[in-house]
C-alpha cells in the first residue's frame, strides 16, 4: 500500500492515499482467496473480504493515534472473530490448529 501511495498516489486522504488503500484491499482479498478456510462456504469469503475492508479503513482513517502494525491486525481479527460469531456460530474458528 505504501509503494503504490508514494509512487501513483494522487488523492489524499487523512495523509494517506486513496489507490495507497486500494491497493491495500485488493492485496487483503487476493490473499483471502489464496489461504486455506475452515469450511470453503461462501460466508467465510465474504467474511474475510467485510475483514478487509474494515482493515482497510482502519488503515485509512487510524489519524495517527495507533500505529498501522497495530490498528490493522487488531481491527481485522476483531472484525472476523465477531462476523464468524454472529454468521457462522457453529463453526469451529480453532479446527485447523488440531494435529490429526
Amino acid at each position: 500500500a505504501a509503494l503504490v501511495g508514494m509512487s501513483i498516489g494522487k488523492i489524499k486522504i487523512n495523509g494517506k492515499t486513496l489507490e495507497g488503500s486500494l491497493a491495500f484491499f485488493i492485496s487483503a482479498v487476493a490473499v483471502i482467496l489464496l489461504t486455506p478456510k475452515i469450511t470453503y462456504i461462501f460466508s467465510e469469503y465474504l467474511i474475510g473480504i467485510a475483514g478487509a475492508f474494515i482493515g482497510t479503513l482502519a488503515e485509512l482513517y487510524s489519524f495517527n493515534l495507533l500505529d498501522d502494525n497495530f490498528a490493522i491486525p487488531v481491527s481485522i481479527s476483531g472484525a472476523m472473530w465477531f462476523l464468524y460469531w454472529v454468521f457462522l456460530p457453529n463453526v469451529n474458528v480453532y479446527a485447523l490448529d488440531i494435529i490429526k
